[in-house]
Parts: structure tokens; C-alpha cells; sequence
């Protein structure tokens, strides 16, 4: 059995997924990189291999049942455990400054669903009874404040509706879970990555403190929270 705790990262690829990769493995998690792209993915983990961390890419589009089954077997067989799971796999399919909830078609707002939303609840589910195994698990979804209901603005309807439903399942699968493994929605803020853009506010550091702060909790930690850099957020 495994005796280094694994971490898995969805959307590891780049920005806040592999900068969190790398986070925990100098942290001495043996980390699972995700993403789509199987070269990009492979040349990514390579990049932490020569600075002797242990990591391993790994190629699944989480929008794919027959891929995240295959992620599924790869973890069992290869770890028999899980003890981290970040999900982190996300896209924005909306134009910055021409996004309106009256011109948005269900198109997009179903194309963005697939990702952020029904991809976490299909790896949530896959990987559920390796979390279970863990003495101490965490899954940490990555949300936003732009799916926070109580501070809730115009425009990027699909983007919002997916946050706002992956918040949703944070507080489901917290409640199903019990004290076997803890759930927490973690906003990293505005971060200047390919999907926030230059004119982001924070930088990617910054970003996945909050992200590496709730994969790395106590045992008598929160769980089925909102959270921006470890600090409760209203839903």
C-alpha cells in the first residue's frame, strides 16, 4: 500500500491546476496531474520530474465518462488510494464585455456545464470510494466569487450558473460524505492566468494559496464551506 499521501489535480495543464501541482508535490504529495492534451499534459509533469518531484500526467477529458473511468482504474491500480482531489478543471466560453444573460444562448451555457459542473460530478463520483480509503481526505473545488448567490451580478450567465452549481454539489457531497472526507468551494480570486487575463488583480501564487490551504486541512478542519485564502465567504 501507498504511504505517501496522493494528491490528484484536475486541469493541471496550466495556470492555478499546475502551479497547485506543483505546490503540494514540493510539499511531498505524490501528485497526479490531469488535463486535456495528452503531449501537453506528459510535458508538463516532465517539467516537475527534473526538479525531482514525484508527479505523473495523466490524459482524460472529465467532460468523457469513458475517460474518467479509465482515470478511475489508473488511480486504484496504481495507488489504491486517494487522498487529495483538486478540481480544478474549468472553461469560460463567454466574451468578456459582450456577455449578456439576453444574448447568451443554451448553447454555451450547456458547453460550460459539461466542464464545470457535471466534469467535477463525474470525477467526484468516479474517485469517491478512493477518497473513502484516505484517512484524511479533501476534495477542493475550484469556484469563484462570480457564483456567490448573496453577491450576484449581470452578464457571463453560464460561467456563473456552473459556479453556483458546483457550490451546490460542495454542500451535497459534504453532507453524503460525512467526516469520511471533506468538501470545500474555494474562490482564488481574479488571477492572472490564460482564462483571467492580464488585467487580473491577483497573481497565480496568490491564487492557489486558498487552494493549497483546503487540500491541506487538519483532521478537525471545515468541511462543506465557501472559502477566498482560507477566510469563510457567504454562498
Amino acid at each position: 500500500m501507498i504511504n505517501k499521501k496522493i494528491a490528484l489535480v484536475t486541469g493541471a495543464k496550466r495556470g492555478l491546476g499546475f502551479a497547485t501541482s506543483e505546490a503540494l508535490a514540493e510539499m511531498g504529495y505524490t501528485v497526479i496531474l490531469v488535463g486535456r492534451g495528452k503531449k501537453e499534459i506528459e510535458a508538463q509533469a516532465e517539467i516537475l520530474k527534473t526538479k525531482k518531484l514525484d508527479v505523473v500526467g495523466f490524459y482524460c477529458d472529465i467532460t468523457k465518462d469513458s475517460d474518467v473511468s479509465k482515470l478511475k482504474s489508473f488511480v486504484a491500480e496504481n495507488f489504491g488510494k486517494l487522498d487529495v482531489l483538486v478540481n480544478n478543471a474549468g472553461v469560460f466560453n463567454e466574451v468578456m464585455g459582450e456577455s449578456s444573460v439576453f444574448t447568451t444562448t443554451a448553447v454555451v451555457v450547456k458547453e460550460t456545464f459539461e466542464t464545470n459542473t457535471l466534469g467535477t460530478f463525474r470525477v467526484m463520483n468516479a474517485l469517491s470510494d478512493l477518497l473513502k480509503k484516505s484517512n484524511e481526505a479533501q476534495v477542493v473545488n475550484v469556484s469563484s466569487g462570480m457564483g456567490q448567490l448573496s453577491e450576484m451580478n449581470g452578464a457571463f450567465p453560464g460561467y456563473r450558473l456552473s459556479k453556483t452549481a458546483m457550490n451546490a454539489l460542495t454542500k451535497i457531497y459534504a453532507e453524503e460524505f460525512g467526516d469520511t472526507v471533506k468538501v470545500n468551494s474555494i474562490c482564488p480570486g481574479w488571477v492572472k492566468t490564460e482564462m483571467g487575463g492580464a488585467g487580473a488583480e491577483r497573481t497565480i501564487p496568490e491564487g492557489i494559496k486558498g487552494i493549497v490551504w483546503a487540500a491541506t486541512l487538519p483532521a478537525n478542519g471545515p468541511t462543506g464551506g465557501f472559502y477566498r485564502d482560507g477566510e469563510r465567504l457567504d454562498w
